[in-house]
């Protein structure tokens, strides 16, 4: 009989969506991909605010961070601490 993981599930709640338009935007090469970005915030005056790009130092910490994050929970799945 197989166990059901909550991480698992969770895994699919949380990243499915996403995992499934990143395959739908996938024939297309990098280089053609438009990020498009949407505004946080639209002010009384009709401007939009968006969030400010992480500097590249910051983006590599936190890819790091996922990463290990990601593998943490692989490695253990059952663990409370790595599906939080």
């Amino acid at each position: 009989m197989r166990r059901f993981h909550l991480g698992s599930a969770l895994t699919v709640l949380l990243f499915g969506p996403s995992l499934a338009s990143a395959q739908s935007v996938g024939s297309k090469p990098a280089a053609e991909r438009v990020a498009v970005k949407t505004p946080e915030a639209t002010g009384l005056d009709g401007r939009s605010f968006f969030p400010p790009e992480p500097s590249p130092e910051a983006k590599a910490r936190l890819e790091a961070n996922l990463a290990a994050t990601v593998d943490d929970f692989i490695k253990n799945p059952d663990d409370a601490l790595n599906i939080l």
